[in-house]
């Protein structure tokens, strides 16, 4: 029987004659708790729980009314079969519809009423027994405890712009002359009003969510466009945001009122939070007028429409057309032009020992190759582009300070006070300049009042140093003692499988000659000028036999990420080491290969027998993997 029939019957059974007063009684023992149904971790009902005491056995019907801490109420009736005695009663009440409601809270009993099947009586309606008022407020409940309404947006978009259009929201769920395509299209199910017809009444019938570049970056202002059919001047469209799609809690950012008639489009900029993830954006479009309904992300009314659109945003920084001054928190490809972290642009400018270097495509005079964390860059766009990055909190790194000015990155994706940032290094410096938005700021020790107070993820900075000094951040800049580790690195004649597991200041080039080979996926030469990559192992070709000798910082720990196939590797060991070292991932390693004296030795997991009996320093490791892993060594 449903809801509103039952409710019907109850009020029919208010003008009966027949009362069965003492057959039942409340006999306390009220309590609460969430009903897990499906065992997902959400409860799927808040179920209240109580005891009655029967004197007269039959089946009677139980129904209550709950309210929430913003005064929505919840319904449920159920019928029992019950025996004389005291007797358990427990009513369900839907946990999607609290989810919905999104209030946090207690709930307040109302009252739950009693009455009893009669199908002899006339009307054959359930006659009342007894009833109880406000009885009982349950334990505090966290809305995300429930079940989540289901529901999919009208679209997933991963670039910009992205597109709803009319092919999926045109029209409401089941109006008149025709329905709107995958009704409801809402990611927490809330419903569309069913009154209307298509062309007449209130509908949206696009949106459009417009970013910066060809993808969506965190901490962006975005452009939503939405199309909407007005019937009548004062019909209102509320525009919701939200920065997760599965944990979901509209914010309403804008509302806009129809002056006319007919299909209008309605405009507004959003700011973007800055977490990663899928976010969306929602028209709610109505012609509802009562207090409070501009706030409102879903609302109840016959004429109202709801459209979800999902996109896809990404850690980073938006930048402008122009120069900008930007560094990268977490570099995935050190490669130029950086494609992995940086969209299209036309140049690349940064300062290494005092020397200027720069990176553009195409151009055979360009001298910057490579690139880290402790990286800043003057980069000129053409048009505007995004820096995106992994969502770190800290990176370390090393670099050195020159007298005068120098650029620096930043490898953090956390914002923080400048002064703290820079307390471990204060001696050192005197200034520290920004560029942002075409705008310069400034932080100058000997002043009280500076323009520049924070330090941001994606900006570059120049530092004005009073001396030369070397410099490591881990969460802040502070200064340390250098003292480089030696390393000899011993060379046959012919071909070798090398790495150097130290940070050296010299090239490739410099250390091993002009034949050099490096793997990923395909043999390639290093760029002129590279640097030894911790990490990387190297095809190193030698007229003679002989010792190269190697000065640098030693990588307390060296983080490894494998790709599916053949890698070839390096590590940071400065001793012999058992193959062990490989152990946390030994089961997704097919084989491990290392070429020592011009022999091949191997290692192959679980095999009793192996010609692999030490990981020695400086040697290159081919590994095939069975999967993408990663480790640390």
């Amino acid at each position: 029987m449903q809801k509103k029939h039952i409710t019907y019957l109850l009020c029919l059974s208010l003008l009966a004659s027949a009362v069965f007063a003492a057959d039942v009684d409340f006999a306390g023992g009220y309590h609460d708790y969430g009903s897990d149904t499906d065992s997902d971790g959400r409860y799927n009902y808040l179920s209240l729980g109580f005891q009655v005491s029967v004197s007269s056995a039959g089946n009677y019907y139980f129904y209550s009314d709950i309210m929430d801490s913003k005064g929505n109420s919840y319904q449920q009736t159920r019928e029992y079969a019950l025996g004389s005695g005291i007797q358990d009663i427990v009513l369900r009440f839907n946990g999607t519809e609290i989810y919905r409601n999104k209030a946090s809270g207690d709930f307040d009993v109302n009252k739950i009423f009693i009455y009893r099947s009669c199908p002899t009586c006339m009307p054959p309606v359930p006659q009342y027994v007894n009833e109880a008022v406000s009885p009982y407020t349950t334990g505090f409940y966290n809305y995300s405890d429930f079940q989540k309404p289901a529901g999919n947006a009208a679209v997933y978009c991963q670039s910009s712009p992205c597109y709803a259009d009319a092919s999926l929201l045109s029209s409401r769920d089941n109006i008149k002359g025709k329905a709107e395509p995958n009704a409801p299209n809402t990611l927490d199910g809330c419903k569309d009003g069913t009154k209307g017809s298509f062309g007449l009444d209130e509908s949206i019938e696009s949106i459009k969510i417009i970013g910066n570049t060809n993808e969506f970056i965190t901490g962006e202002t975005v452009i939503v466009e939405i199309y909407a059919y007005c019937s009548m001047p004062g019909n209102r469209l509320n525009i919701a945001y939200a920065n997760d799609t599965q944990n979901i809690n509209w914010r309403v950012e804008d509302y806009k009122v129809c002056g006319s008639t007919g299909l209008t489009k309605f405009t507004s900029p959003i700011r973007l939070d800055s977490n990663a993830g899928f976010h969306a954006i929602r028209g709610i479009f109505s012609s509802a007028y009562y207090p409070g309904a501009e706030q409102e992300s879903c609302i109840t009314d016959d004429y109202a429409d709801h459209d979800d659109a999902a996109f896809f945003v990404r850690n980073g920084k938006v930048f402008s057309q122009g120069w900008s001054l930007v560094s990268i928190p977490d570099i995935q490809d050190r490669d130029m032009p950086l494609s992995g972290n940086i969209g299209k642009v036309d140049s690349f400018f940064t300062i290494r020992d005092g020397k200027w270097l720069f990176y553009n495509q195409g151009n055979s005079n360009s001298n910057l190759y490579q690139a880290d964390e402790s990286d800043a860059f003057w980069i000129k766009s053409s048009k505007p582009f995004a820096v995106k990055y992994s969502p770190i909190v800290n990176k370390e790194i090393f670099l050195n300070l020159s007298k005068g000015w120098n650029l620096i990155g930043y490898p953090s994706t956390n914002k923080q006070n400048i002064a703290n940032a820079f307390s471990g290094i204060d001696s050192y410096f005197d200034r520290i300049m920004a560029y942002k938005s075409g705008v310069w700021s400034s932080y100058d020790k000997s002043k009280g009042n500076n323009s520049l107070v924070q330090i941001e993820p994606g900006y570059g900075y120049l530092i004005h140093s009073l001396g030369e000094a070397a410099v490591k951040f881990n969460g802040s800049y502070h200064t340390y003692s250098e003292i480089p580790e030696e390393f000899t690195l011993s060379l046959d004649a012919g071909w070798n499988l090398v790495c150097v597991p130290l940070d050296a200041s010299a090239t490739l080039n410099q250390i091993f000659g002009d034949k050099v080979y490096r793997y990923d996926g395909k043999w390639a030469e290093p760029a002129m000028n590279e640097k030894a990559e911790k990490g990387r192992g190297y095809w190193v070709w030698s007229d003679n036999a002989g010792d190269v000798k190697l000065k640098g910082r030693k990588a307390d720990i060296l983080q490894l990420s494998l790709k599916k196939g053949i890698n070839l590797i390096g590590t940071n060991l400065m001793q012999d080491s058992d193959v062990s070292i490989f152990s946390p991932v030994m089961n997704d390693i097919e084989a491990i290969y290392v070429y020592e004296n011009g022999i091949w030795k191997t290692h192959i997991p679980n095999k009793i027998s192996n010609s692999i009996n030490k990981i020695k320093p400086g040697r290159g490791i081919f590994i095939s993997a069975k999967k993408d892993i990663s480790f640390s060594i």
